[in-house]
């Protein structure tokens, strides 16, 4: 049986760093820039002798391991900790949350059209052949695993299939066309009803049963816009405003909590940020994590191309370098997309041989980097490839 082409994105931190311009490296100098969070600077002055330029895995390492130990840290508590640690979590969400540039964000916005134009495509074919069920939706040739937190792609993925949606005629429950983001989990909306736009959007356990297309948008390590209920355990995707992303938040109640015990209270259903700090010690063992993470290793084991964008492959990401390893095809095509102007010399050197030894020198590595990638038709040459 000839294996079904496929292609699966692979995303790192580089996707954004042309749009958002914020490299992991340079957020903590970014946060000092900000006069309210002087106090969260100064604390973690007092443990590194210099706070702006130390590692972030370093940081989150020590808080991650103290809060987990109980342990405290020179003078503070492992209850302090665990407030420094939501502090910072804050400040990377609202760093984040900053409008984007139209003009720099353009690539993104070509990159979410391409994805969404063969995804429907296929879905449309589908369709007309009036397949049975079970067999229509299966024919998706595109998917996109992503490392990132932030909402980039996200948000104009959304904004893309409503505008087609509604141009098309299909925003409505109970149509039977119509294509939205599939995170693969069971989540629910943090204000009901008020998505990118008024349109209705069902949870990703829907998308199918109701008959519309999905488009597979895997965040391994969540997002900013990810919340948790510590009740009922629920995760709230917030795709409403992007100043909501910041510590407002607390203000939200959690819907499915408010709506079946009457005992509610705020404080017990008080909603955490629900993603994946960059610790040493990452803990994927949440449900609604591994069922993200075993629908990545199905979209790896099912690629006839994997294309990785801005992502160096480092060792410390032993997850999903294990998963890569367990679940990829022989005859897999791998594509690297750098770009060497992104970094130093010997960064770029060193995602390269990160990926020569991982791969055998299976990978082709290209160094012209996300934005001519997207706009000079190699995006385009690529995706023809899971054509037929």
């Amino acid at each position: 049986m000839a294996k079904r082409k496929k292609v699966v994105f692979i995303l790192g931190a580089g996707f954004s760093v042309p749009a958002l311009d914020l490299p992991q490296s340079q957020l903590l100098k970014k946060i000092n820039k900000d006069k309210k969070h002087k106090s969260l600077i100064n604390a973690i002055g007092k443990i590194w002798n210099d706070p702006i330029n130390v590692p972030l895995e370093d940081v989150y390492t020590l808080f991650d391991r103290s809060v987990e130990k109980q342990e405290s840290v020179g003078s503070f508590s492992s209850a302090r900790i665990l407030k420094l640690r939501n502090d910072l979590n804050d400040a990377i969400a609202e760093i984040h949350s900053i409008p984007v540039k139209k003009e720099k964000k353009k690539y993104v916005e070509d990159f979410a059209r391409k994805l969404c134009a063969l995804r429907w495509e296929y879905y449309d074919r589908g369709l007309k052949k009036k397949k049975a069920t079970h067999g229509k939706y299966r024919d998706d040739r595109v998917a996109v695993i992503s490392t990132n937190w932030d909402v980039l792609l996200e948000e104009q993925l959304g904004k893309t299939m409503q505008e087609n949606n509604y141009k098309l005629k299909r925003p409505i429950l109970g149509t039977t066309r119509g294509m939205f983001m599939d995170f693969c989990m069971f989540e629910f909306q943090l204000d009901k009803n008020k998505p990118f736009t008024p349109a209705y959007i069902p949870t990703s356990l829907r998308i199918k049963p109701h008959g519309f297309a999905n488009l597979k948008f895997l965040k391994l390590h969540g997002g900013i816009n990810w919340f948790q209920c510590p009740r009922c355990d629920g995760v709230i995707v917030n795709l409403t405003k992007r100043d909501s992303y910041t510590p407002n938040y607390k203000d939200k109640d959690c819907l499915v909590c408010l709506k079946n015990y009457q005992d509610y209270s705020h404080k017990t259903s008080a909603l955490k940020r629900f993603f994946i700090s960059p610790t040493f010690l990452k803990d994927f063992n949440a449900t609604h994590f591994r069922s993200i993470w075993w629908n990545a290793s199905y979209e790896i084991a099912e690629a006839s191309h994997l294309v990785f964008i801005g992502y160096s492959l480092p060792l410390s990401d032993y997850d999903l370098r294990h998963l890569i390893s367990k679940n990829i095809n022989k005859d897999t095509h791998v594509t690297s997309i750098l770009h060497s102007n992104d970094c130093s010399d010997i960064d770029y050197m060193r995602a390269c041989k990160n990926y020569q030894d991982f791969f055998g020198g299976k990978a082709t590595i290209e160094k012209y980097g996300i934005e001519d990638f997207v706009n000079k038709g190699h995006m385009d040459k690529i995706l023809d490839s899971a054509r037929d």
